[in-house]
């Protein structure tokens, strides 16, 4: 099977507006006088992307949040020197960095999960010793402050996390059942 075509989010948008017009999309390619984004690819990029299906290329502007090859979680800031540079930043231990990339290292966009724990300088459900937390399902409910850093799985994979119970016993709960009230390190009271 080969390659699907590669397209911009603008080219794209042509394909999706001239669905069931192929006859159409086809004359707008390299009609004189009238120039489309689709001019760039070859006759035989916009059959195969109209039948064979296509993806869209990730596009990434200033001011988007993103993730690196590595995981981490920045904000392009600028453009870089050139056109495959970029400047991003993050907030790491209450200070700000900075540093120029190559776009090649831009994985993807972050999902608002991961902006959100990533803005609290944690990996997206990484709770802690003395997170206050709490759990609302239909059997269970309460706050509860996490016991450890350490996370356990369940049989099925589910990424556990424990909390002190309201007699001292030792609750575990799926990480993604619990919410964050207040992390450990804005705590004032431990």
């Amino acid at each position: 099977m080969s390659e699907k075509v590669k397209l911009t989010r603008e080219q794209e948008f042509m394909f999706k507006n001239h669905k069931g017009a192929f006859e159409t999309l086809m004359r707008k390619h390299h009609m004189e006088n009238c120039p489309t984004v689709i001019d760039e690819l070859t006759t035989q990029q916009v059959v195969d992307a109209y039948f064979d299906g296509y993806e869209v290329e990730e596009t990434f502007e200033v001011e988007d949040t993103v993730i690196l090859n590595s995981g981490k979680v920045v904000e392009i800031l600028e453009e870089g020197w050139g056109p495959h540079a970029v400047v991003v930043g993050w907030i790491a231990n209450g200070s700000m960095y900075r540093d120029m990339i190559d776009k090649s290292v831009i994985d993807r966009h972050a999902t608002k999960q991961e902006v959100w724990w990533a803005s609290h300088g944690r990996r997206v459900l990484e709770f802690k010793t003395n997170d206050i937390t709490s759990v609302n399902l239909p059997t269970w409910c309460g706050i509860y402050v996490v016991n450890a850093d350490r996370i356990l799985e369940d049989a099925f994979g589910n990424e556990l996390v424990q909390v002190n119970g309201d007699e001292g016993e030792i609750l575990s709960f799926r990480a993604s059942e619990l919410k964050v009230i207040c992390f450990a390190e804005d705590r004032k009271d431990v």
